[in-house]
């Protein structure tokens, strides 16, 4: 990755999570996003996992969903 994409990235998850995606950073998943009357962090690794996999299942659904619905608009332009 050049450096230029990662400020550019860096920008951006800077706006989506909070504390500047230091979190993301530091190697540690962004848990205020998911809980916020928790913000110490003390989950045991297991429920940390447990909450990344869901996090990441979600954004791959999401992703795959509007791959889904942008094929089915192209296809459907294109007559078939």
């Amino acid at each position: 990755m050049k450096k230029e994409e990662g400020v550019w990235a860096g920008k951006i998850w800077g706006r989506v999570l909070p504390n500047g995606g230091s979190d993301l950073y530091n190697h540690k998943p962004p848990l205020s996003l998911l809980n916020n009357h928790n913000t110490t962090g003390n989950h045991s690794e297991k429920s940390r996992l447990i909450i990344g996999l869901t996090v990441i299942t979600a954004f791959a659904a999401g992703l795959i969903g509007i791959i889904n619905f942008v094929g089915h608009q192209v296809a459907q332009s294109n007559g078939f």
